[in-house]
């Protein structure tokens, strides 16, 4: 029973942990979208997402460096070493069935995410 519940707490903590990964690349490719159709992108959008995970000060940066690509590599490093050092701390407690059980939840919150997604815009 003790092991069962062990499962179940990995399970929840990487499929935690995995689906904000994933929420971060669906909003990173969100905004790589907008850039790319040339829609302005709201400076809070990149404070939100894009400069918040890396704790970068948006108004720190130079003119010139503000860049979408730069703004979005910078902003993803410091999100992807924020979502993946917990990983890799309890990557000494994973293994294949945690793994596989936490991308099937994070697919079906995705999904659901997704339908919801045009209603909400």
């Amino acid at each position: 029973m003790a092991g069962l519940a062990l499962f179940a707490f990995k399970v929840l903590i990487t499929g935690f942990l995995l689906y904000w990964i994933s929420v971060f690349i669906h909003e990173f490719l969100h905004l790589l979208y907008l850039k790319l159709r040339k829609i302005e992108v709201e400076r809070i959008y990149f404070e939100k997402w894009g400069i918040a995970g890396g704790g970068i000060d948006f108004n720190s940066l130079h003119p010139s460096s503000r860049d979408f690509l730069f703004v979005s590599i910078i902003g993803g490093i410091g999100s992807a070493m924020f979502f993946l050092l917990p990983i890799l701390v309890f990557s000494i407690f994973l293994n294949w069935k945690t793994i596989i059980v936490s991308s099937g939840i994070i697919f079906l919150l995705q999904l659901f995410y997704g339908l919801l997604e045009p209603a909400q815009n």
